[in-house]
């Protein structure tokens, strides 16, 4: 892999094939003014993507980079926390990374980069997600509770007593045989809430676990627009942000084609335009999402083939899953859309 691979290098090539309908040229302009600091030749060889409003005109969204440890770019990190111009949060941000794998602490996250909305010029700090499914059940991590003081810690935010007991309660009412896989935040949002995404939630269990939370939101509307979609596609996880009060009062549900078992978040490499086109028609037909974002979503997917000056360049172009939020204010969709490079 070069090393001198720029930013905007990396980006040209990871988006070649990249719809326009999905991302113009102002978005992307955006987005690689947004991480310019991050070197290309790390990010070539990491998993990365963007998220994608389907249902909106503006062809723009953020950008997200999954890390695991070792890697070039989990280094990147580590290393930028540690030079002495380094600001508080890069600093704990870098030292979280430094600990990835070790004993008590997850293989992997991810970081996501608000960039949708933002004004010209504002770089706030990405949002950090934690694989919480991949700390082993012996490491010494005894409450999900940890795990959020864990993420006040690598914001470099104070810990939250009354945000991690609503953690803990939430945890506490979850049906039998649901799993917490993922805990996130997003400071940039000014939302004081933690991200919780849940897994191997039964479909018939969602209503009533809604209803143990004295969730504000719309139970009879997340519920139909649940069990409409499931009749596309098999597998969904849960997404709830959840403050010092409890829940706010939206849900999401990731949804995936694959239902052999696996975790939603780990079956992302099975991506494919057979796979997924039903259920992007279907957002289409619910108006849900834009008939030519839908279009242009589905032929993003697939392994496309590039000769350049720095060799063969293999791009795998992926859905990992698309998210449907339900609120007051109605149904929304979003995608999420990766693109794995293999370089010299």
């Amino acid at each position: 892999m070069p090393h001198d691979l720029s930013v905007e290098d990396y980006f040209a090539l990871a988006w070649r094939f990249l719809p326009e309908e999905l991302l113009d040229a102002r978005g992307r302009e955006h987005i690689v003014e947004r991480v310019r600091a991050l070197p290309g030749s790390a990010l070539a060889g990491s998993i990365a993507g963007i998220e994608l409003r389907l249902g909106e005109v503006e062809a723009s969204a953020d950008f997200g980079v999954a890390l695991s440890a070792p890697s070039p770019l989990a280094d990147h990190y580590v290393e930028h926390g540690r030079r002495a111009s380094a600001s508080p949060r890069a600093m704990a941000l870098g030292t979280f990374i430094s600990r990835l794998d070790s004993e008590g602490w997850p293989s992997a996250c991810s970081l996501e980069y608000d960039v949708y909305g933002l004004p010209g010029g504002e770089r706030p700090d990405p949002g950090l997600f934690i694989s919480v499914a991949q700390i082993p059940e012996n490491a010494g991590v005894p409450s999900h509770g940890d795990v959020v003081d864990q993420l006040a810690d690598a914001l470099c935010l104070p810990r939250d007593d009354k945000v991690r007991e609503s953690v803990e309660g939430v945890c506490e009412a979850l049906p039998a045989g649901a799993l917490v896989e993922v805990i996130g935040a997003m400071p940039s949002r000014g939302v004081r809430a933690v991200r919780l995404s849940l897994t191997a939630v039964a479909a018939r269990d969602v209503a009533g676990f809604l209803r143990r939370l004295g969730w504000s939101g719309p139970i009879p509307l997340a519920e139909e627009t649940l069990m409409d979609v499931l009749d596309i596609v098999p597998s969904f996880y849960v997404a709830l942000d959840v403050g010092p009060d409890g829940p706010l009062p939206g849900i999401g549900f990731g949804l995936s084609p694959f239902a052999d078992g696996d975790s939603i978040f780990s079956s992302w490499h099975k991506s494919s335009r057979s796979a997924w086109q039903p259920c992007i028609e279907h957002l289409v037909e619910r108006e849900w999402s834009l008939a030519d974002k839908g279009d242009a979503l589905v032929e993003f997917c697939g392994v496309k083939q590039l000769v350049g000056s720095i060799g063969v360049v293999l791009l795998f172009q992926l859905i990992s899953h698309v998210k449907i939020t339900v609120s007051h204010d109605g149904v929304k969709a979003k995608a999420y859309a990766y693109t794995v490079m293999s370089v010299p």
